[in-house]
């Protein structure tokens, strides 16, 4: 799941500087300033998703939420090329997977108690082995179409391991 929400957050770094200042001829200053306001989005995701009881919620939350701002952005991304729609759309996106962050994080620390360490590496390969893959993938062809690609795919696998991770920690809880 976060391995995932991690490949996004890549392909959006990654494509974010081309799309904003190429494409939308923005400054490298007023790019640096898109990108910090974003950066509060994911924090706030973060500590919103502390409120959820218990915390899979916020995850199932946050990955169907995602999936249907990702949609809007997809399409939005071929119909629309509009600086304030494309930025409009990663707030929410970015605070989605602030969400998937944190939920991330404590549920596979939880499921990984007595391997503490093991747990923590493979969520962190994880997100880069993602990272990794999917930063080249946005600059294929028309960097505006592929990252509305890359970003579709990822958010359709962030719901699925998320959903199958939820029916684990249910069945699990049942026990």
């Amino acid at each position: 799941m976060k391995g995932t929400a991690l490949g996004i957050l890549f392909a959006y770094i990654a494509s974010a500087p081309f799309i904003i200042q190429d494409h939308y001829g923005y400054t490298q200053l007023q790019f640096g300033l898109f990108m910090g306001f974003n950066a509060l989005f994911v924090a706030c995701g973060s500590m919103l998703a502390l409120k959820f009881n218990p915390l899979i919620k916020a995850a199932k939350v946050g990955a169907i939420a995602l999936t249907g701002v990702v949609a809007i952005q997809f399409a939005c991304f071929y119909l629309k090329d509009n600086i304030w729609v494309y930025e409009g759309l990663n707030l929410p996106m970015l605070l989605c997977l602030g969400m998937m962050f944190t939920t991330g994080n404590t549920l596979a620390m939880n499921e990984g108690r007595e391997c503490a360490g093991d747990a923590s590496a493979l969520v962190g390969i994880a997100g880069y082995i993602f990272g990794a893959v999917v930063s080249p993938l946005v600059g294929l062809n028309d960097i505006y179409h592929s990252t509305a690609i890359t970003i579709g795919i990822l958010a359709i696998l962030v719901l699925v391991s998320t959903l199958l991770s939820v029916k684990l920690t249910n069945s699990e809880n049942q026990k």
